[in-house]
């Protein structure tokens, strides 16, 4: 299974849909007719769907088809989510979608590029980005952090599901967006059992990777 621009309109030859290539042989066959095209996708860890994302980078939302159905099935929109949805894993137990999304729509990025308004815009305000967790049996949202005073990035996810790891960017405007915001991050803790973050590092002005677990 790829991700493939061939068939992708010449306005956007960029978009790309999925495509299942069988190993014994024959032509590749697409998968998803995705409205502006689709993004991240991996298979559950149960192996029983595919997830992936789909639609413009303004409105992005996670669907899935089942993996016994790849080539007929329906997809199936798991989240319906206010804004767009900018990253996204399985837990390792696949009961559970985390995601990345920002507050609010960033409505004036959209309007300026819809008025081909050719200015940039230096260090522009930008939504604070959280983390959310979607439960696939409930399809219940459930909002993991929050806090005001920072916007999340680089989040991974403890083999055991235990724990997510994230980098906490300072959401100063000067801070965050630009090509040092690494240099005023920290990395953070969530224990997914109780929702308790703790902070891992307070180092200002001093760049870290992301955040990564041990296999055990």
């Amino acid at each position: 299974m790829f991700a493939s621009n061939r068939d992708a309109p010449a306005a956007q030859a960029a978009q790309e849909q999925l495509c299942l290539l069988r190993l014994d042989g024959g032509e590749a066959r697409r998968l998803t007719d995705a409205h502006g095209g689709v993004g991240t996708h991996e298979f559950s860890p149960d192996g029983h769907r595919l997830a992936y994302t789909a639609g413009r980078d303004d409105a992005a939302q996670i669907w899935a088809l089942p993996a016994d159905q790849l080539t007929d099935g329906t997809p199936v929109q798991l989240t319906h989510h206010a804004t767009a949805v900018t990253w996204w894993r399985f837990a390792p137990d696949g009961s559970t979608l985390y995601f990345l999304a920002p507050d609010t729509t960033f409505a004036d990025e959209r309007r300026r590029t819809e008025a081909h308004f050719g200015v940039h815009i230096q260090n522009p305000v930008m939504p604070r980005v959280h983390l959310w967790a979607l439960d696939l049996s409930s399809n219940a949202e459930r909002r993991l952090t929050g806090d005001s005073s920072y916007s999340l990035s680089d989040v991974e996810i403890s083999p055991d599901g235990k724990y997510i790891g994230f980098r906490g960017i300072r959401d100063a405007r000067w801070m965050r967006g630009t090509l040092e915001q690494n240099d005023w991050s920290d990395e953070d803790l969530l224990t997914v059992s109780t929702g308790a973050i703790e902070r891992l590092t307070n180092n200002f002005e001093i760049r870290e990777s992301a955040v990564s677990f041990s296999p055990d």
